[in-house]
């Protein structure tokens, strides 16, 4: 895929809002949520160890989330950079959806406003915005750090036409879904994006409810440093499909807007799956 540099990643934060690489090595040459509701009603965060049992591919060996070191990072470069577009398209609806497992964001814009991720790690492909979920801790971790909270942003190959399409193609194909790891560290403020969410997945309980028709860079803002990885959807049926892009710096989030959030389980966190094994895959760096 690329040529091997390895790249230092260096922090001292205790929840570190970005990754310094210091190295010398040249750098190498409108969707439906409903595809995914019925999978929700056979399984737990509770029995996530034993989720493989029924869905199989959450026991193989590039699952999600991971831990992702500060040495190791391959740095890398493409023709292409990664662009946001129809990021500042108002939808014509964006709506928060809690089922007591998950809290998901969904919008509708017309056809030819549909957001879309295009280029950077993911090249010639487009790949259409699908949703937001909320994970609280965070599931993806830095160097065993885990942050306080994570919005993943998951967007479809524009080669199908739905999710379950792209689902059921997803043995042939390892880039059918890209998906955007949004880590939070905790600060004096709370980046706009988030505190909606927070607030409308409050109202929403345990329901769909309508929200502001915010633009997609609302929720989660265009970036140009990120870290890649190959993995999977983090819950079941857990396809190992998914480019995952992980900002490289940390947005923000108070304290007192998650001690306010009023959605916990007495058993632990409902809403994060554990971290999974890194096995022999390759973490790299990109910067447009």
């Amino acid at each position: 895929m690329m040529s091997k540099t390895i790249k230092t990643v260096s922090a001292t934060e205790d929840y570190p809002d970005d990754w310094s690489f210091n190295a010398t090595e040249d750098y190498p040459d409108h969707w439906s949520y409903n595809a995914t509701e019925d999978y929700a009603k056979h399984w737990s965060y509770n029995a996530q160890h034993e989720w493989f049992k029924t869905y199989p591919d959450c026991g193989q060996r590039s699952q999600s989330p991971v831990n992702l070191p500060y040495k190791g990072f391959i740095k890398a470069k493409t023709p292409r950079k990664l662009i946001f577009g129809n990021y500042n398209e108002h939808p014509q609806k964006f709506s928060v959806n809690n089922d007591g497992q998950r809290v998901t964001f969904k919008g509708e814009w017309k056809y030819d406003r549909q957001p879309y991720i295009y280029g950077g790690a993911g090249h010639s492909r487009r790949y259409t915005f699908h949703s937001i979920t909320l994970h609280w801790p965070s599931e993806h971790s830095v160097e065993g750090i885990m942050y306080p909270i994570e919005s993943q942003v998951l967007h479809v190959s524009a080669d199908y036409k739905t999710l379950e399409e792209a689902m059921k193609a997803s043995a042939r194909d390892p880039l059918a879904f890209l998906g955007i790891v949004n880590l939070y560290m905790f600060s004096n403020y709370t980046h706009e994006g988030l505190s909606s969410m927070l607030k409308a997945a409050k109202l929403s309980n345990h329901s769909n409810s309508d929200m502001a028709l915010n633009p997609l860079q609302y929720y989660n803002p265009p970036f140009k440093e990120y870290a890649c990885y190959q993995g999977s959807l983090t819950v079941p049926p857990c396809t190992e499909s998914v480019l995952w892009l992980v900002r490289a710096h940390a947005l923000s989030v108070t304290r007192n807007a998650l001690d306010s959030f009023p959605v916990r389980s007495a058993q632990g966190p409902m809403f994060s799956r554990l971290v999974q094994p890194l096995n022999d895959r390759k973490v790299y760096y990109f910067k447009h």
